[in-house]
Order: structure tokens, then C-alpha cells, then sequence
């Protein structure tokens, strides 16, 4: 078809019709003739059916576009509608895009690859500083000119979080929060572009078998690549986390004219370590807010420092607020996948009712700790909550020469004793009258055994390891507590199990309806405040969120005993 065809329809009065030059995902591109500059051909763009919405999206990306005067993009002219479809026209590259211009699974030499990508990332520059977006980088989107310019173009997605998904960043796929106007995926699709030019073929296609985001974390394909200084800067391109990806376009383009990654030591993560440590600390002296405060602190400073990450995680842990815990230590692991968190993982596994996980990853952290007491007591508890008395009592006799000074092991034998029913329970009572005198845990349990002839085990307390306080001078701690609406009711106590429940029995008791006999218990011992509710009938409530086995006490909260309002102060100097 010529351009001299009078005949020829005219497109929106000024363009006729030369060629259809192909079929994308937005719709078909065609070649026309602009009749008003003789000599012109341009590209028409012609949207497939779409929501006015998404049209009016577009428009306003090509209008922004239009600002752009770049000799590496692609110039985007103005917009017309033809029927209900709209049709963008944009400067024609006759030699078509740069997957058509090289020898497809053939490698491009290294030099040209890099040439290429310098322009690209001036191009990018140019864009992203206009506050655009193109997302959706590859080599069927840059397109060359007649005499070889390299013209980044076909920005139909710009900045609406699309693209192809052999070039997308891990943060499009894994569900992180990703906002329109990041140019990090930008830079992390031009450099799988430039790996797939320098290879031959792109490193994700034929692995679909394979989990695209370990794919891609692993950095594998970066291995093939000869050239060092190649490697060094492509590994920084796509790196996995956006934190550590170059964070601009120029920081890219300055790489690739140094053949080299500029190493900068973030002094931001050694102040972040430091008050780390100090969150450390504080949590040793069971100096819970202050812990929490100064782990936020460090994360705050550097959000990609491992031990701000991990710090934050265990005190939100021992806070007993695990989806928080769960995130810095997810965190720490995507920066590190060396970081020691085994235990404080299994920890959370077993919160969450995964015991069997959490027996694997206890087991892993003790090859490398193998003398964390606490560890050991966490795997008892995985064995007392699958019924596994015999497997608990088992390891108890492997470690009994190096517990025997410690109180929470006594205990917890005892329990899976009388759990195990293995000898008569009077007889396994009278021979723990020693402990006894010593230990609340064993006293109550005691209670409990010979107050339920069967099924004791909801009642009963297993008890956790709990590390003295670093703190000297550590005094007991004392609690308070009131019915709501009840005058002169308030009780303090330092007891360190202290039930509720409407059986005479119970430290605090109430004879309405919805209270269990023994509905709920605090343990209130070095300086840890936790409510237990006993597998209660109508449940315990703390802040309006039902206890599943126990929950945390720091400052003063609502409680429902069944549908008893109460309050509850972990220390006594608090109002409630």
C-alpha cells in the first residue's frame, strides 16, 4: 500500500493507512502516513476495548509522556479516538524493536550489551525524573531507529503495576506492598533484559516448574555471565531485595561506566546494631517496653541491618505479638538467609499450633546451641502438647546433669509423670513432697491431680523456662485485679499461680453462670505476666481477643472471665 493512494481511508482525518506491523497485549499497531508532514510515517497504537477508566489512565500517562523530550524514547504525539477505541500515534522506529534486530538465542557481545545499557538507563532516567513509570521493560519494547538509535518505547502500562512476568521484580510477585511510582522494578526488568541479551535467552524461561521467587532469590543465571565486573553489577541490578538494587537509574548507569559497584559502608546499620544490643539487653532484664522501643529504633535507622531485624522480632515474641515477630524475622531472613532465628521461627510455629514444624527447627537450632535450656523446655512443651509423655521424659533424663538446678524442669517432669500415669498417682505425689514445698507448679498441678480423677490435662499448668532477670536487687512482682463494677474489690497478690474460677478452690471466684469451676490462671513469676485460660466453657478475653492458651500482660488490660468484666494490672503501681 502506498502513500500517494488518494483513496485510501483516512485515519481521524490526517493519517493513511500503510501497513498493520503487528498484534500486542494492549491491542494492534499500525503504519501510517501523516499526509499534513509528507514524508512522515508514524505509529498508531490502537487499544483494544477498555474501560473509560483505563482510557482515561492511559491518556493521562501518553500526556505526561509527551513532556518528555529524550533522544532515547520514543516521542508520543496525541491521541484520537476511532469508534469507541482509542488510538495513540507515536514516532515510528522503522528497523522495529531490539528482540527483531538481534540473531534471537544467540549471545550479543558484552560491549554492545553495555553500550545498549547506558542508553537505557539515561532513557529511564529521563522518565522516572518526569515522574513516569514504565513497568514493563523488555527487549520487545525498545525499538530501533534507521540509523540504529535505541528508543525505549511502548509505555501502554506505564505505571499501573502490570508487566510480562519473566522481567518483574520479586516485590510484584510475593505480595509486598509496591507503590506505582518506584522505579526499582523498572531497573530490576532492564537488568534481566541486559542478562537475557548477554545470554542468549531469558534466565526464566523454561524453569516453570521451578518456584519463580526462589528463582529469582538465588541469582543463579547471574553465574554464566564471564566478565567480573559484569557479574558484580548485574547481580546488583536484580538483587532480590529492591533495598539493596541500585536505587536510580544514574546509580545504574554510573556502574556500568565504572565496571564497577561502588562499596559504601552504611554507617546507619552499625548505629542500628548498637541499639540492637541495647534492645538485647534490655530484654534480659525483662525490661519489656524499653526492649520493644529500642528494637522499633534500630529498625527505623536501617531496615535492612540483620540484628535490628532479629532484636525487633524476639522482643515482639517474648510480648507474645507474633504476626509482628513473624515480619522482622521474615525480614531478617530475606536480607540473610544465614540468620540464626531456627529457635525464635520454631518458637512461633509453636504459638501458632504448627508443633511438628516447630519440633524440626528446635531440633535444628540445638545442633548449633546445644546447651539452650530454654530451647530444651520449648521441646518439652512440643512433646506435652502432642501427648508424647514418654518422648518428654525421655529427653528429660539426657539432660537431667545439666537441668537439676533448674526449677522449670522439675516441674515439667513431674507433670508428664502424672500425665503418663505410669505408677500410682498418690505414690508420684508423696515423692515429689520435697519440690513441692518449693515449687508453685508442682503444688498446683498437685491440686489439679487430685481434685480430676480424668482428663486433668486442661487444667493443668506446664511451666515455661524463665531466664533470671539481669537486673540486681529484682524484687517479686505484684499484681492487681477487680470485678468491674464491684466496690472495694480490688486484689493484689505476688502469688505465682493465681486461679479464677467459681469453685472455692480458686483464689478469685465468682458463682455466675458463664465462670468454669476453674476457668482461668495467672502466672505471675520473674517478672513475666502471662493469663492462661484452662480450656474454659464461655473462654477468657483480654482487649476483646479471646486467649488460645495464653496470653501476655503488660499494663493494665479488660478481661472477660466468660462474660465477667474484670481488670487486670500486670503491676500494682498501675490504676485500673
Amino acid at each position: 500500500m502506498s502513500d500517494n493512494r488518494e483513496d485510501t481511508p483516512l485515519l481521524n482525518g490526517q493519517y493513511r493507512l500503510l501497513a498493520h506491523l503487528g498484534r500486542g497485549a494492549f491491542g494492534d499497531v499500525l503504519l501510517a502516513g501523516d499526509i499534513q508532514i509528507p514524508g512522515r510515517k508514524v505509529a498508531i497504537k490502537r487499544i483494544r476495548q477498555s474501560s473509560s477508566e483505563l482510557n482515561e489512565g492511559i491518556i493521562h500517562e501518553m500526556q505526561m509522556l509527551s513532556k518528555i523530550v529524550h533522544p532515547n524514547v520514543v516521542s508520543f504525539y496525541h491521541y484520537f479516538k476511532l469508534g469507541s477505541r482509542l488510538c495513540m500515534v507515536s514516532e515510528y522506529c522503522s528497523r522495529g524493536d531490539l528482540y527483531d534486530a538481534i540473531n534471537p538465542g544467540e549471545p550479543v557481545p558484552l560491549s554492545q550489551v553495555f553500550n545498549w545499557g547506558l542508553t537505557l538507563c539515561e532513557a529511564l532516567s529521563a522518565i522516572h525524573n518526569a515522574g513516569v513509570i514504565h513497568h514493563d521493560i523488555k527487549p520487545t519494547n525498545i525499538f530501533l531507529t534507521e540509523d540504529g538509535t535505541l528508543k525505549l518505547g511502548d509505555f501502554g502500562i506505564a505505571n499501573t503495576l502490570g508487566g510480562t512476568e519473566i522481567y518483574v521484580a520479586p516485590e510484584m510477585l510475593d505480595g509486598s506492598q509496591v507503590v506505582p511510582a518506584d522505579p526499582r522494578p523498572d531497573i530490576y526488568a532492564l537488568g534481566i533484559t541486559l542478562i537475557e541479551l548477554l545470554l542468549g535467552g531469558n534466565p526464566f524461561i523454561g524453569v516453570s516448574d521451578e518456584d519463580p521467587l526462589l528463582a529469582r532469590a538465588e541469582q543463579r543465571f547471574v553465574d554464566e555471565i564471564e566478565q567480573p565486573w559484569a557479574r558484580e553489577v548485574l547481580l546488583k541490578a536484580t538483587h532480590p531485595i529492591r533495598e539493596l538494587r541500585f536505587q536510580t537509574a544514574s546509580e545504574f548507569a554510573d556502574a556500568i561506566r565504572l565496571k564497577h559497584v561502588p562499596e559504601v559502608f552504611d554507617l546507619s546499620q552499625y548505629k542500628a546494631h548498637q541499639i540492637a544490643d541495647r534492645s538485647q539487653k534490655a530484654l534480659s532484664n525483662k525490661k519489656w517496653s524499653t526492649a520493644r522501643k529500642l528494637a522499633k529504633q534500630s529498625v527505623r535507622i536501617s531496615t535492612l541491618s540483620v540484628s535490628a531485624n532479629v532484636a525487633a522480632g524476639r522482643a515482639e515474641l517474648r510480648v507474645h505479638n507474633l504476626a509482628e515477630a513473624q515480619r522482622y524475622f521474615e525480614r531478617a531472613l530475606h536480607i540473610d538467609k544465614r540468620a540464626q532465628v531456627q529457635k525464635e521461627l520454631g518458637w512461633l510455629k509453636l504459638e501458632s499450633g504448627w508443633v511438628s514444624h516447630a519440633i524440626s527447627l528446635f531440633t535444628e537450632h540445638l545442633r548449633y546451641v546445644p546447651d539452650d535450656m530454654e530451647t530444651y523446655n520449648l521441646l518439652l512443651k512440643c512433646f506435652y502438647l502432642k501427648d508424647r509423655y514418654d518422648a518428654g521424659l525421655e529427653l528429660l533424663d539426657k539432660i537431667q546433669p545439666y537441668t537439676q538446678k533448674l526449677e522449670c524442669f522439675v516441674s515439667n517432669r513431674f507433670l508428664f509423670e502424672l500425665l503418663a500415669q505410669n505408677q500410682d498417682r498418690e505414690t508420684l505425689i508423696e515423692s515429689y513432697r520435697k519440690e513441692d514445698a518449693s515449687s508453685p507448679f508442682i503444688r498446683y498441678n498437685t491440686e489439679i491431680a487430685r481434685a480430676i480423677v480424668s482428663n486433668m490435662k486442661p487444667k493443668m499448668l506446664f511451666q515455661e523456662y524463665s531466664a533470671p532477670s539481669g537486673q540486681k536487687g529484682t524484687r517479686e512482682n505484684t499484681i492487681a485485679l477487680s470485678w468491674v463494677g464491684l466496690d472495694s474489690n480490688r486484689v493484689e497478690t505476688s502469688s505465682p499461680i493465681f486461679s479464677i474460677g467459681c469453685q472455692d478452690s480458686n483464689d478469685l471466684r465468682s458463682q455466675l453462670p458463664s465462670v468454669s469451676r476453674r476457668h482461668c490462671a495467672i502466672v505471675n513469676l520473674n517478672q513475666e505476666v502471662w493469663l492462661y485460660d484452662l480450656e474454659s466453657t464461655y473462654g477468657t478475653y483480654v482487649d476483646e481477643e479471646r486467649v488460645k492458651g495464653r496470653a501476655f500482660l503488660l499494663g493494665v488490660h479488660d478481661v472477660l472471665v466468660g462474660d465477667v468484666p474484670m481488670r487486670i494490672a500486670s503491676s500494682s503501681n498501675l490504676l485500673i
